[in-house]
């Protein structure tokens, strides 16, 4: 008679269509169940009236047997056959979160696993947001801020439904170390005011507060030592024709990471000054240029002059 049983936990629904009743009114229905594994019975009744009724004392994960008969004045119909049932489990109980990795932008968190499926929230801006659901008992959240706390919770879910959170599991991630600088730095240098100028870059350009030291060296003796908080600096009062280096290390909260390779450069002073006494010795093509052009209108005024001699001459033997 009975024909569906949906089972939720540890209740049952037993639904049933109306029987033909023999032009009599049923005036109730007996259901009866047990165990499969019990010999024991239990039986409930209902009104006549209904076509269902709730089961409530079941076990989780227990099979049960059901039978049901209707009655009315003339009497008990026969049972109906037996039907077998198997409850669902309860649900999973709140799985215990450990850490696996941290690191200044990402973590790595991981769970007891009881082969179900898991969800996993992050809480962000008030509230807990899901990241992960899934069958995998470890999630690796990325794309976090160094320096910063973050909360997560896990639960576990089956058949039944959703299990309970883990206990809220903290994290800090760590600040992110200096960065090397893996090229080495660019060297401008300036000769008449005997300075270089230093730049280098960095990978990671949002790091904020970075120190540099700048060591300026001669062979393998350091010269100088320069800081700076900047990308760029200027060194001054060099020698002319030494063969120097630099090379860059950046330092953040304590930390030196490793210097960048060494750039050499040197300033040589003495081909500049034999490109200037060059200049000053050698006429310009300009200065040719005026000369000729002042023998050229000494000429020419000498030839007018000689021909007006000779027009007054000719001039004064003809009168």
């Amino acid at each position: 008679m009975p024909n569906s049983i949906p089972i939720v936990r540890q209740w049952a629904l037993l639904q049933w269509p109306k029987p033909q009743d023999q032009g009599s009114k049923i005036t109730s229905y007996t259901v009866e169940y047990k165990k499969s594994s019990d010999e024991s019975r239990c039986s409930t009744v209902v009104s006549g009236e209904d076509d269902r009724v709730e089961i409530d004392d079941l076990e989780p994960e227990k099979t049960y047997r059901f039978r049901m008969r209707a009655e009315n004045d003339r009497g008990p119909s026969p049972w109906a056959d037996w039907i077998h049932v198997k409850t669902k489990p309860l649900p999973p109980t709140a799985p215990l979160l450990k850490l696996l990795e941290v690191h200044p932008t990402s973590v790595k968190l991981q769970w007891t696993d009881s082969n179900n499926k898991y969800m996993l929230q992050r809480h962000s801006k008030g509230s807990w947001k899901v990241i992960y659901r899934g069958e995998k008992s470890y999630n690796k959240i990325s794309k976090l801020l160094e320096g910063s706390i973050y909360r997560f919770r896990v639960s576990a879910s089956n058949s039944s439904g959703d299990g309970p959170f883990s206990s809220i599991f903290e994290v800090t991630t760590p600040r992110c170390p200096p960065p090397t600088i893996r090229r080495a730095p660019l060297v401008a240098t300036n000769v008449e005011s005997r300075s270089a100028t230093i730049t280098w870059t960095i990978e990671n350009a949002a790091l904020s507060d970075l120190k540099f030291r700048v060591e300026l060296l001669r062979g393998d003796e350091t010269l100088r030592n320069l800081t700076t908080s900047k990308t760029e600096i200027k060194i001054e009062n060099l020698e002319a024709n030494v063969n120097y280096a630099v090379r860059v290390q950046a330092q953040r909260d304590g930390q030196w990471a490793d210097s960048s390779p060494e750039k050499p450069f040197c300033l040589v002073f003495k081909e500049i000054k034999e490109v200037k006494e060059a200049k000053k010795t050698s006429p310009s093509m300009k200065k040719i240029f005026e000369e000729d052009s002042i023998t050229a209108l000494l000429v020419f005024a000498f030839a007018i002059v000689a021909v007006l001699i000779a027009l007054c001459g000719h001039h004064w033997q003809t009168s």
